[in-house]
Order: structure tokens, then sequence, then C-alpha cells
């Protein structure tokens, strides 16, 4: 599985159970998503501009 570079940055927190890291998993991809997203339309804004 490919990460972004700000993952390698990224704190892990200490999780014990299997549940508490999928679900703080769940949470950053859709974080990371929407970041990513936002990322491209304010690419796509900047070159509309050029």
């Amino acid at each position: 599985m490919l990460l972004p570079a700000r993952v390698l940055d990224a704190e892990t927190p200490n999780l014990s159970e299997p549940q508490e890291l999928h679900d703080m998993l769940a949470e950053r991809f859709k974080t990371w998503t929407q970041e990513c997203k936002d990322e491209g339309l304010r690419e796509g804004r900047q070159q509309g501009r050029d």
C-alpha cells in the first residue's frame, strides 16, 4: 500500500486493540481524502487563472 509522504511524519498513537487501529485509520483516510480533493481544487483554480 502506498501512503502519502505526510503519513511518514504523522504521530502514531500506541493502540492496543485492532478496532482502535481500524477506527483511527478510517478517520485519517477520510481526512487525507478530503485534503487531496481540496488541494486538487486549489490547483485547478490556479491553473484556470494562469
